[in-house]
């Protein structure tokens, strides 16, 4: 048999239930604060609930899902358009601030028993009346075991989700890609070294970036003030930057997750900096990584051909609309 406890906040959620979580999570995001930071950073009028489920046999985790309440107030007519009124309605979305935004995960082993109690979960929600849509988002393993994949609507995409090491250094690496697509990455080097006041620059803390640089103390209170690259600085374990020795021209943001996960953002600041050239220094770095296994993107970004050439896999994930206005 399979329970449920429903938390109303991610700082409630028992920390010795965290191991377990990132666990069930470490192909989406780096770690559970992560969870906790979006959850902070959403807008007022959004709530959210998570539910941990448990097995008979464990007395840890075996799934996890994350919904989020959006609430808004609506003008009603009563009788034609004589007498309105506002009305509070919830929109209700299954969906965790994640790399695939899947809102029900759980072990393999427990697949089949986990959604059978999701269903009862959504069932529960659909009912309500001021819940006037409810979504979720999972993957296609997910949806292949449901019940749900029967007579409702459902969207499809295809994510981009990670570049396995199977070469033992990045000049292997660069053989190994299509010869088209080799020659467009040696491009991108060559033209970066044409000019020699790029540099690359490696750093363990953010503000270490921007010393010695004129025009660097400038660069770094305006990056703080806004609160989304502040969070990233803030979580990020190790910073590779483009840069001159006046300033940056653009960051690529790595964060250590677990299992050999390796994650990653990229943050232009030049208008000419192509974002190609960063993804090729995230996995430069990655490949010097003794421990790294998997190099994955932190945002959720659509899989493309480009990104199959350099040999990034790709996940499904479905969208079904369970209850629509």
């Amino acid at each position: 048999m399979i329970i449920t406890q429903k938390y109303h906040s991610s700082s409630e959620i028992d920390a010795e239930f965290v191991a377990s979580l990132e666990e069930l999570l470490q192909d989406q995001v780096p770690s559970f604060e992560w969870i906790k930071i979006k959850e902070r950073l959403s807008p007022q009028n959004v709530h959210f609930s998570y539910y941990l489920f448990f097995g008979d046999s464990r007395n840890s985790p075996i799934g996890y899902a994350q919904l989020s309440i959006v609430n808004e107030e609506i003008e009603k007519s009563l009788i034609g358009n004589l007498f309105k009124k506002n009305q509070k309605i919830k929109r209700v979305y299954w969906s965790a601030p994640t790399a695939t935004e899947e809102g029900i995960v759980f072990d393999p082993a427990f697949l089949k028993g986990g959604l059978k109690k999701a269903a009862e979960l959504f069932k529960e929600y659909g009912k309500r009346k001021e819940v006037v849509s409810q979504t979720v988002t999972m993957s296609d393993i997910c949806f292949d075991h449901s019940d749900l994949n029967h007579g409702i609507s459902h969207s499809k995409s295809s994510i981009a989700s990670c570049l396995v090491k199977n070469k033992p250094n990045y000049e292997e690496y660069l053989k190994g890609l299509p010869s088209a697509q080799r020659i467009k990455v040696e491009k991108l080097w060559k033209e970066l070294y044409k000019n020699h006041n790029y540099r690359i620059g490696e750093y363990e803390q953010f503000k270490e970036c921007f010393e010695y640089k004129k025009f660097g103390s400038k660069q770094y209170k305006y990056l703080r003030k806004d609160e989304e690259i502040k969070t990233i600085a803030d979580q990020s374990d190790l910073f590779l930057t483009f840069e001159s020795p006046d300033e940056i021209f653009a960051f690529v943001f790595l964060f250590y997750g677990k299992a050999g996960n390796i994650f990653f953002r990229t943050l232009p600041i030049a208008a000419d900096v192509k974002d190609e050239l960063l993804i090729q220094a995230a996995i430069m770095r990655f490949f010097e990584e003794d421990a790294g296994a998997k190099l994955r993107f932190l945002d959720r970004l659509k899989i493309d051909e480009q990104l199959k050439s350099l040999g990034f896999t790709y996940k499904t994930t479905y969208q079904l609309a369970l209850k629509d206005d």
